[in-house]
């Protein structure tokens, strides 16, 4: 059976190689296994937070290992991502963020609900 999005991608990889390493970089790496436990243990906070359902989440984002949860976390909440650069400027950034009915930051404030310290959703 074809797969649809890449949230259906990721369970399915996790299933088949839950050991193999998903993405890497200079502060760790994270398996496919551990890529989808993290993506929905953020998913399903996102998913209960008032006004966050079939929605826009901001995810400032970097080059890390953390963004791809954050992003693979918004698509298991049942939103869409909307990425903004850390390289933007900052008026940009926060024009976009306004927009926008959620925002997380891949790195900026640490919650235990994950292995990674996944961010905290504005609201959470």
């Amino acid at each position: 059976m074809p797969m649809t999005n890449a949230a259906e991608y990721l369970e399915r990889t996790a299933a088949r190689v839950p050991d193999k390493v998903a993405f890497s970089d200079a502060s760790g790496s994270l398996t496919f296994g551990q890529l989808l436990q993290d993506a929905r243990a953020l998913g399903t906070v996102l998913a209960g937070l008032p006004g966050c359902k079939n929605a826009p989440v901001a995810v400032l984002t970097g080059r890390t290992v953390q963004s791809v949860a954050a992003l693979q976390g918004v698509l298991q909440s049942g939103n869409y991502y909307v990425p903004i650069d850390e390289q933007m400027p900052e008026a940009r950034m926060r024009r976009i963020s306004m927009a926008t009915t959620c925002s997380i930051s891949s790195g900026e404030m640490k919650h235990p609900w994950t292995r990674t310290g996944l961010p905290c959703p504005r609201g959470a």
